[in-house]
């Protein structure tokens, strides 16, 4: 049995929703007159509606995306332990005079309406002396090709591909809100709420970073921060370690993390990491000889918070 401060049945009180009184429905939300009674009529069309919000979220087998009301779509994914063409690069690839290659198709969870911007990076699930990079191209509105290259030899342990893009899935806004006005008290049945639209849970800053929770879990993190490296003789190229922790703690693993390094003293590159906690990462710096300098490093990371 359920009890109310006054006695009085929302769907039967009318000082909560008068005859005039309007109420905003939000995608995957239930009526008004489903859960309140009365007659309701839509005047969404009266309404001028120019706030930006989350329209949906989901997953499937091939990631996971968050779509924007002003048509804006992020996707991400991580592959954890790759196996078959994506596990030997010994098996599959290609020598070079340096570098091995391997190559693979990444298709989109859902289509985009034009081709996105994706970034990309690559973990050694298996420590090596090696070293990886990876790079995307041939990027289409459902799919794009990944390559990783190990700059010194051949690989036989497994790697992880961590991959963002973001694009626009509607060329014009869509707006999942409708506006109703209550045009009359008389009470129906009353059906149980559906779920409830996905939204912003909350954000913030820290010393290591930005963060925006969202209320179906996920979880955004980014950040520019700069550090000092000094790179040492790792077989045909050069490399140092840069932990980085992050903004607030992943609930697993399996969150989706890029970055990109900058520096204007030595020549250094990025791409690929191997030690990961719920709470850092700990990418690779490159470099074509050894070199000590201040490295700008952005990143970001997507993954459950809950």
């Amino acid at each position: 049995m359920a009890y109310f401060l006054d006695n009085v049945p929302p769907s039967q009180d009318t000082s909560i929703y008068p005859v005039g009184a309007t109420y905003t429905q939000y995608y995957g939300e239930s009526t008004p007159a489903s859960l309140f009674g009365g007659t309701w009529t839509d005047i969404t069309s009266t309404i001028t509606q120019g706030v930006i919000q989350i329209h949906s979220s989901g997953s499937n087998s091939n990631g996971s995306w968050i779509r924007y009301t002003d048509g804006t779509m992020l996707c991400y994914n991580a592959f954890s332990g790759l196996s078959g063409a994506w596990n030997n690069v010994s098996s599959i690839g290609s020598a070079g005079t340096t570098s091995y290659k391997q190559t693979g198709s990444i298709t989109f969870p859902v289509a985009f309406v034009n081709p996105p911007i994706v970034t990309a990076s690559v973990k050694e699930d298996t420590p090596t002396t090696y070293s990886f990079l990876g790079y995307v191209n041939t990027i289409s509105a459902t799919a794009f090709n990944q390559y990783i290259f190990n700059m010194g030899n051949t690989y036989v342990g497994t790697l992880s591909y961590y991959w963002q893009a973001i694009g626009k899935w509607s060329s014009t806004p869509v707006y999942p809100t409708t506006i109703w006005r209550r045009t009359s008290t008389a009470t129906s049945s009353i059906a149980s709420p559906t779920n409830i639209v996905t939204g912003i849970y909350d954000s913030g800053t820290n010393s290591n970073g930005s963060w925006i929770r969202y209320t179906d879990g996920t979880m955004m993190q980014y950040a520019q921060i700069s550090v000092s490296v000094t790179t040492t003789a790792l077989g045909p190229v050069y490399r140092a370690i840069t932990p980085i922790s992050l903004a607030l703690s992943f609930i697993n693993t399996s969150f989706s993390f890029s970055y990109c390094v900058e520096c204007p003293t030595i020549s250094v590159w990025g791409g690929s990491y191997n030690t990961v906690t719920t709470s850092s990462v700990s990418p690779f710096i490159y470099g074509a000889s050894a070199g000590t300098g201040t490295v700008a490093i952005y990143w970001q990371a997507i993954g459950k918070w809950k």
